[in-house]
């Protein structure tokens, strides 16, 4: 691989990322706006977090548990 290849690698690479980290934050402000305020609302973030999964390539209980550590780090701020 050519050294042009290789640096358009990495910032498609670092896209993918800032998008991904994107979809942490939305999912962390949906979920500490809207939790236990609407019935479907875990079948939405269930599904949500195993899209991210899927996307990812990674198992979904390690999405959940940044989400968790995310709000309880929250928690304790305030």
């Amino acid at each position: 691989m050519d050294q042009k290849a290789r640096i358009q690698q990495i910032f498609a690479m670092e896209e993918r990322y800032t998008q991904i980290e994107h979809s942490f934050l939305a999912l962390q402000v949906a979920f500490e706006a809207w939790r236990g305020l609407i019935p479907q609302f875990k079948q939405l973030m269930d599904y949500y977090m195993r899209y991210l999964a899927k996307m990812l390539s990674i198992p979904c209980i390690m999405i959940k548990g940044r989400l968790h550590l995310i709000c309880c780090v929250r928690q304790l701020r305030s």
